[in-house]
């Protein structure tokens, strides 16, 4: 039963968001009917089985598939994908990280925490967000802005919300999508408007079953700002490399 569906907004919106349902099943494999699909945002339902449908999505900016009940393995063809934002959180996936995820060098966001993922964090995760984005300034482009922080929770997430502004120009309406971003680290949840989204950099890979030691090769992640390798099952020391994570500001070990 659906309860709350939200749907992409005009055509060539290329975006899909029915977040905050009621879905059950599996997803159906022509879900993906439109190679042009950019966003889509399934969080936060019941849905289950595997997400091979979206591998051929060249186009594919941000999927969101946070807390539902997908218990396949990480894919290896996210690495073939341009994507930028990849929300997996709260799920039942299982096996190791692939090693060709470290290929997906235009990511800005990765959530995988809260899973039962395994074995060690690959040592070319360094690699990831090597592509810096270049904003390019559009003619009439809303103003960005800051929506401010507020206070809850204590566990790390990243929760990033797309909608589409409204605009008396069929250039936003059709090829602009208003980003909204939500990161919480520790105490504090920071709102992020507009491309102000593109600025922001994070990996969460808590609460699962990672083990070994954690690579030297993150301090590679010069760009990062927040880093959540907590509830693990990692040893050794804190690489002294870290000192090279010149714009962290959010490091958690605990």
């Amino acid at each position: 039963m659906v309860r709350n569906a939200h749907h992409g907004q005009g055509p060539g919106s290329g975006r899909d968001n029915l977040s905050k349902n009621n879905l059950v099943g599996v997803i159906p494999s022509c879900f993906n009917a439109s190679l042009a699909l950019k966003h889509v945002f399934l969080s936060k339902n019941k849905l289950q089985g595997e997400f091979n449908m979206f591998s051929n999505s060249d186009h594919l900016e941000a999927l969101d598939l946070r807390e539902n009940k997908f218990s396949c393995f990480v894919p290896k063809w996210f690495g073939s994908l341009g994507i930028t934002t990849l929300l997996l959180k709260g799920n039942h996936l299982q096996g190791i990280i692939p090693r060709e995820l470290c290929l997906v060098s235009k990511l800005r966001i990765m959530d995988l925490s809260h899973n039962n993922i395994s074995g060690p964090i690959p040592h070319c995760f360094g690699s990831i967000m090597q592509q810096h984005f270049i904003i390019e300034r559009y003619p009439y482009c809303p103003p960005l802005g800051y929506a401010g922080f507020q206070t809850f929770g204590r566990d790390a997430v990243i929760d990033v919300e797309s909608s589409i502004k409204s605009s008396s120009t069929n250039f936003f309406r059709y090829n602009y999508a208003w980003i909204r971003a939500e990161f919480t680290t520790k105490y504090n949840t920071y709102s992020y408007e507009g491309r102000t989204v593109d600025y922001m950099t994070g990996i969460d890979l808590s609460c699962n079953e990672l083990s070994g030691e954690i690579p030297k090769e993150l301090s590679n992640l010069t760009e990062i700002h927040a880093l959540n390798l907590s509830h693990n099952h990692l040893t050794g020391a804190i690489p002294s490399e870290f000192s090279n994570l010149q714009n962290i500001e959010s490091l958690d070990l605990s």
